[in-house]
């Protein structure tokens, strides 16, 4: 068998006049192809590739005397190409769109063709071409078929490759070359043949210089009828292997199976990322990094088998002699990020030698600065922390970990943190207090941090002292016999560390628009102090455990994908391993902590949720709404009078019926109605989930229950289940009781009709049962082993493919994104959205702001995205596997609306577009589709009142010909009027509203809206990756009628998220501050039975399901400090949609008042578990008043002023004597204009 480099030699016995022409529409394998050109040239055959695009000017040009045509019909000109061939003799069609007649060679000969070109060979290819011009009459030589070894062993010294890892590691014996620990590069078959090797060869020599034995294994792939694919075997039969390094793009195995053989091999698997439009110096130039879809394939598809630490190896060279869109690309090695590579590797390969015993580790927990510091240590999302990391300790000590004297119930770590205050400075902490408390790990002084922060990149030492000055800069700061010190905070455990992570933007004891910095830059450095933690961690641990979802590591400054040693994650991070447990259901956040945080995902399982409990006050509202609906029905006059009586103070509940006249009232009757069912409707936690503990039986119970609320098909729903056994009419409970008994039934005792949902049950209930793996897991990460991957997403929307957690989560095949099933909801959303409108003001919305993330995708497949491309009077489309392939227009006669029974046209709407971060990076063809669906739209003549989309780019091309004709053309222009799809500057995250209305920087709607605009004003899609255009959003957002959201998943309600408040309402109060005037405030919910309402009402209905309900509350109050601050986190939000909204009414403020401050036995238990978070609600409460968002009586104001008080001596005394000045409870009004470093670059025109 020959090598796939090897020659044979060749005869120069043919006239130099026999032609060749190659027409494709996308070119594989063309350096291939080109090395088989240039032996043909040596035999005087000329062999031209031409593009389909620019085939027509090829065959004009004439005298071809063979053809071969791989054509596309979806590509240009492919009838006429067809058409102009018939003079050509020799013709081979090559792909299956091409009739058959035009083929003028047997199938014999075509077949031959195929079968040599099957495989990639230079000889090959070339002698197929020969044999076809032999069997056409030409005097070319017969060349035999060569057999390739296409899998095997290569290395760049050894004169020929290796089909064995026994042939290979006897060869670097007799070398003298290390043969274990051995890591193998695994690459494409194409790069061997095409000698595109040059990163390898470094990588090989690299790996070679850190004791390692590297064993590059090359492989064509896998092909659609390979179960094991032959890479796969041959390291099957590797001993003393340890690593496996990816270089392949897309799919390892052909379903997401094969990760099970992965398994098999338990080594880890890093994924090497080349850039394959980019130069290595364009790349790091690229504030995106990777092309956004360049990464589908070089990160979503491997990351199905479970691959991790996906770090950037290469960039490509174009060879200047070729000018076609597939010319010739060569690898060109970028050296440092190889190093980084090894030094990735090198440190899994330690932890699967490392004894336990030996092995140092810091768990970081993380904590919301923002709501507080000493309010939110160990902030996680669906997880109880100290329960889980107590739970952990415990497990790393029977595994053999030095955990010195730590204590195994998670209470006494917090309380340990909480007395040393091993925490950052903030509102109530200060440095001084921290030092005196035994709160300090570590104090870095400026010889030890300068020491390596000089050897950070200049561009990257240049902008931290610009944002923060010298060493030691601003923040946990401290001098000590005239030496200055930066200050690490934590405990210590033997070999364990406990830290919070350090705060990412802002500094000192006190949290205002001063040193709330990163609300002035939201691409602003982590601080000098940031940066010695993690210098910190690095150099004292053998890997890091971030605890909980989520933190800001992976959010910091730098590319979207692909990082450089530029990018403050990788500065960060460096090579050290980082083990991440992350709950399920967060599967944007989840991909940017794997690949911009290198972070191995270990995922948990989220609460067990039950439909909310109606207080006693609803329920007693919910009988007399009955009792007066068969008063209606019997015309008794005087019993409504008194039921009215009876119903208004609890109406007042839900901000109804207060002295309202008898049409208001019977509207506020019908309105309370669909309120108690929609409360009964929604979902509430019943409690954190605890790492490693699965459900019980009647918890799979509920959980069943909630999920066949809407069930697959063929399966009954809940309430079918339920039939005959309700409760007050109620499916739930009784559903969860029958389906824990199915559950625990044995196969034999299933009736026949039953069959099919004991076996959902069945799967479901094994998957939950397979959570108690989730420690077993992150054990096994910090081994060094392999990871299986599993799906991300909703458990309680069905997706039982999630099952079991404890493994490294992936997305779904976000290029099957949108579906047709979603273009169904988004249809219909998008119709029942603009007939509200109609109903409530008579006319059509012209602009729609929408707020889109990315869990409208990895939850609800796009539904969201379907509606804002139907509200534009367009539709995806799909091709025949179901991939979309673009935007298509509908026609204006087909814009049909159903109203009351008759048919109305519909214009096109105008939709203004935020993406969050997360969707802009994780699903970036939402953005060009979205973008595409602007232009095509706005590109009609259409009637300007059919049309809104074109009436407004219109509007705007005239604006901009009367200020801008100097220096942009008639295209610039277009394409700025045409911006709709708006985030935050490349490579930054978040909201700047959220963190001005945390720190008090405002007073007026105008402040909040200069930093909306600010943080939003960067456009994208159609090849625009962030442009600035604060202008042109501030214009979009000036003609809103409607800010609209849609919940996408039933777990997560408007006040679980401050972003909620900071998407939708931030877009109100800019459109407020802009316009002058209030927009409509709509939201969609999701799950069965979802309404589209207003955020009053949804604020009200989420109020009364979890934040006053009293089963959520005794629910949370199991939590102890981390359920205070569940509570604490939703006022803050509730504060949040008020001030951006002004829809909070004063009822619910007073409820809240009620229930937390006025209420003895919740105020004690906020004060005694967390009296932090108790300040902060009492803050916020009274914030409100003061700036008017909260007309508070005089007895609920005084009760809320004597808590603050009350808490703030609580706080003074936790305290104790402090010389440094503190912030406590005071709030500070500072403002952009009060601070010289707050550098906004849109402002309103001051008059």
């Amino acid at each position: 068998m020959m090598s796939p480099q090897a020659t044979p030699k060749t005869k120069r016995d043919m006239k130099p006049t026999i032609r060749l022409l190659y027409i494709h529409a996308i070119m594989f394998h063309s350096r291939c192809w080109q090395i088989a050109a240039d032996k043909l040239a040596a035999q005087g055959i000329q062999l031209v590739f031409s593009p389909q695009s620019q085939a027509l000017k090829q065959l004009a040009a004439g005298g071809w005397d063979l053809l071969l045509a791989e054509l596309s019909v979806g590509q240009a000109d492919f009838a006429a190409i067809i058409k102009a061939t018939d003079n050509i003799a020799h013709r081979l069609g090559l792909s299956s769109e091409i009739p058959a007649e035009f083929t003028t060679f047997n199938r014999k000969a075509a077949g031959a063709f195929r079968e040599f070109t099957r495989v990639m060979s230079t000889d090959n290819y070339a002698g197929a071409l020969l044999n076809l011009l032999r069997e056409a009459g030409f005097a070319a030589p017969f060349q035999p078929f060569i057999e390739i070894r296409t899998t095997g062993i290569w290395h760049p010294e050894a004169p020929d490759s290796f089909p064995n890892p026994a042939a290979y590691l006897s060869w670097r014996a007799k070398k003298r070359l290390p043969t274990a620990p051995i890591a193998a590069p695994l690459f494409y078959y194409g790069q061997l043949v095409e000698d595109n090797l040059t990163e390898l060869r470094l990588l090989v020599n690299q790996l070679e210089k850190n004791n390692l034995c590297p064993m590059p294994v090359f492989s064509p792939g896998v092909n659609d009828d390979q179960r094991r694919p032959a890479w796969f075997e041959l390291l099957c039969r590797t001993p003393n292997l340890h690593a496996v390094i990816n270089f392949m793009a897309g799919r390892l195995f052909r379903t997401k199976a094969g990760a099970r053989f992965l398994a098999e091999l338990d080594v880890p698997v890093l994924q090497a990322l080349r850039a394959h439009s980019q130069t290595p110096e364009q790349w790091l130039a690229d504030p995106a990094g990777l092309p956004p879809m360049g990464a589908v394939f070089s990160q979503s598809y491997p990351e199905m088998f479970g691959t991790i630490q996906p770090t950037m190896t290469a960039g490509t060279e174009g060879d200047p002699k070729r000018r076609n869109r597939h010319e010739t690309r060569t690898f060109i090695p970028i050296p440092e990020r190889i190093a980084t590579l090894c030094g990735r590797l090198k440190r899994q390969i330690r932890l699967r030698h490392l004894k336990n015993g030996d092995k140092r580790l810091t768990i970081v927990l993380h904590n919301n600065p923002c709501k507080g510091v000493e309010a939110t240590v160990g902030m996680a999302v669906g997880l109880d922390t100290f329960q889980s990391l107590g739970r952990l300790l415990a497990a790393l000590s029977t595994a053999g970990y030095d955990t010195g004297a730590a204590p195994f119930d998670g209470r006494e770590i917090l309380a340990e943190i909480q007395r040393r205050k091993a925490i950052a400075e903030f509102r109530w902490t200060t440095v001084g207090e921290i030092i005196a408390k035994g709160g300090v790990l570590q104090m870095m002084g400026r010889d030890e941090y300068q020491n390596w922060f000089c050897k950070l990149p200049a561009s990257v030492r240049a902008r931290v002292e610009r944002d923060w000055g010298p060493f030691p800069g601003q923040g946990m700061t401290w001098q000590k016999n005239g030496a200055d010190f930066l200050i690490i905070t934590g405990l210590r455990y033997g070999n364990i560390q406990i830290i919070n992570q350090p705060k990412r933007g802002c500094y000192g004891a006190k949290c205002n628009g001063e040193v709330c910095r990163i609300l002035h830059d939201p691409g602003l450095a982590p601080p000098h102090h940031w940066l010695a933690a993690y210098k910190f961690i690095q150099d004292t641990s053998d890997a890091v455990i971030h605890f909980g979802t989520e933190g800001a590591l992976e959010y910091l400054p730098g590319k979207q994908n692909g990082m450089s040693d530029c990018c403050f994650p990788d500065i960060s991070i460096g090579t050290l391993p980082n083990l991440y447990t992350y709950v399920m259901d967060a599967v944007g956040e989840g991909l940017i902590a794997k690949r911009r945080g290198q972070a191995i995902l270990i995922d948990h399982l989220g609460p067990v949720f039950s439909p909310a409990a109606l207080n006693s006050e609803l329920v007693r509202l919910d009988e007399l709404l009955n009792q007066y609906a068969e008063a209606e029905q019997s015309a008794d006059l005087a019993r409504m009078a008194a039921l009215r009586e009876s119903m208004e103070p609890l109406l007042a509940l839900l901000d109804l019926g207060q002295n309202a006249a008898e049409e208001d009232f019977q509207r506020a009757v019908d309105l309370a109605r669909r309120a108690l069912s929609a409360i009964r409707r929604r979902l509430s936690p019943e409690s954190l989930h605890i790492l490693g503990r699965a459900p019980n039986t009647a918890e799979t119970g509920r959980l069943l229950a909630v999920m066949l609320r809407r069930p697959p098909a063929g399966l009954p729903d809940s309430a079918e289940i339920a039939a005959g056994h309700e409760d007050h009419g109620a499916p739930h409970e009784p559903a969860a009781k029958i389906l824990s008994a199915i559950t625990a039934s044995a196969p034999a005792n299933i009736a026949p009709e039953q069959r099919e949902l004991y076996d959902y049950c069945r799967r479901t209930a094994e998957g939950l049962a397979g959570c108690s793996q989730e420690i077993k897991g992150l054990l096994h990460g910090l081994d060094g082993g392999y990871i299986p991957p599993g799906s991300g997403g909703s458990l309680i929307s069905g997706q039982i493919e999630t099952l079991p957690t404890g493994r490294n989560f992936f997305a779904k095949d976000i290029s099957r994104l949108p579906t047709r099933a979603a273009w169904q909801v988004g249809q219909r959303a998008a119709e029942s959205l603009l007939l509200k409108y109609l109903d409530e003001e008579g006319r059509f919305p012209e602009q729609i702001g929408i707020s889109i993330w990315s869990a409208d995708a990895f939850k609800s497949d796009g539904e969201l995205f379907c509606q804002i491309l139907c509200l534009m009077g367009t539709r995806p489309q799909w091709d025949k596997q179901g991939k979309c392939t673009g935007i298509t227009l509908i026609p204006l006669p087909r814009l049909i609306l159903s109203r009351r029974g008759n048919q109305i046209s519909r214009p096109r709407v105008d939709v203004t577009i935020e993406t969050s971060g997360v969707m802009r990076d994780m699903v970036p063809h939402f953005c060009d589709l979205m973008d595409q669906a602007v232009v095509l739209a706005g590109g009609l003549d259409e009637p300007p009142e059919r049309n809104f989309i074109h009436k407004h780019i219109e509007e705007q091309m005239a604006e901009l010909r009367s200020h801008t004709a100097n220096k942009l053309n008639e295209a610039e222009m277009r394409r700025a009027a045409s911006c709709r799809v708006f985030s935050q500057p490349p490579g930054t995250y978040g909201s700047g509203i959220g963190l001005a209305l945390d720190a008090s920087a405002w007073d007026t709607d105008q402040d909040l809206a200069e930093v909306y605009i600010n943080w939003n004003g960067y456009s994208y899609g159609g090849g625009r990756e962030g442009v600035a255009a604060c202008n042109m959003l501030a214009k979009q957002i000036g003609r809103l009628d409607i800010s609209y959201m849609k919940q996408a998943s039933e777990e997560y309600d408007i006040l679980d998220c401050g972003c909620y408040a900071v998407s939708q309402g931030g877009m109100a109060t800019t459109a407020r501050a802009l316009s002058g005037r209030e927009v409509k405030l709509y939201w969609a919910e999701a799950g069965a039975g979802a309404e589209l309402s207003g955020v009053k009402e949804q604020l009200l209905r989420s109020a009364h399901s979890r934040l006053l309900n009293r089963a959520w509350i005794k629910g949370v109050k199991s939590h102890g400090y981390q359920g205070a601050m569940m509570v604490s986190s939703r006022v803050n939000n509730l504060f949040k949609w008020s001030a951006a909204s002004h829809a909070v009414p004063k009822t619910l403020f007073d409820q809240v008042a009620a229930t937390y401050i006025q209420d003895k036995e919740n105020h004690d238990w906020l004060s005694r578990e967390n009296p932090c978070a108790m300040e902060e609600i009492s803050r916020r409460l009274l914030e409100a008043a003061v700036r008017g968002l909260w007309q508070a009586d005089s007895k609920t104001l005084r009760a809320v002023q004597n808590a603050a008080l009350e808490v703030e001596g609580d706080m003074e005394e936790i305290m104790g004597e402090v010389q440094e000045d503190f912030q406590g409870n005071k709030v500070e009004i500072i403002k952009a204009d009060d601070v010289d470093k707050w550098h906004l670059k849109w402002r309103f025109t001051k008059t």
